[in-house]
């Protein structure tokens, strides 16, 4: 698994995204991006147009690439992602903090994101509890875990939905444009 596979399939997660908005126009125009940066050899092309040739296709082809996108990300050590975010992290946080954020990163570096995130959802599971029988030992516990892990997975996740609107901004405009365009193609007079 390579983080470049983040950026390679992040277009399928944002086909995927743009079909549960029902918005299909959009979604095609990020599957044309996912079709630029996979890596399918001499005769993936071909393949590639047969397969975009239906709704069905296309969908499959989203259904296909977007996991792994997911995938590639839940998988990702804390510090290849440090790394792989490091633009973002150099831009956003200044000075002292961003020492401190190279030291969090590091001290969590050989985690998996995936487990990260599991020990946030757990403590925030455990503070949203109705169960009479939580102690405050628990709570706090589980406060200071979410505490902890958050400043690994909040930039993280603000990082990753910079780049998924990098991605789905531009295709949004030109499905627009493609969409209000065909609205407004002017109509041929009956005779």
């Amino acid at each position: 698994m390579a983080l470049e596979d983040l950026n390679r399939y992040r277009p399928a997660a944002v086909a995927a995204k743009f079909y549960q908005e029902k918005n299909e126009t959009a979604a095609k125009g990020a599957l044309e991006k996912l079709v630029d940066t996979l890596d399918v050899g001499k005769d993936g092309p071909a393949l590639l147009k047969a397969i975009r040739k239906s709704d069905k296709g296309d969908k499959t082809l989203a259904g296909i690439y977007a996991p792994e996108y997911q995938e590639n990300l839940m998988n990702a050590k804390i510090k290849e992602l440090f790394k792989f975010y490091s633009n973002y992290f150099e831009e956003y946080i200044g000075g002292n903090s961003y020492g401190e954020a190279v030291k969090v990163f590091n001290e969590y570096g050989n985690e998996n994101y995936k487990d990260i995130l599991d020990k946030v959802i757990g403590a925030q599971e455990t503070i949203d509890s109705k169960r009479p029988n939580i102690t405050e030992e628990e709570k706090q516990e589980a406060e200071d875990t979410l505490m902890k892990y958050q400043r690994i997975t909040a930039p993280i996740q603000s990082f990753e939905q910079l780049e998924m609107e990098k991605l789905s901004n531009p295709v949004a405009k030109e499905s627009l444009k493609k969409d209000l365009t065909e609205m407004f193609k002017p109509q041929e007079k009956s005779k």
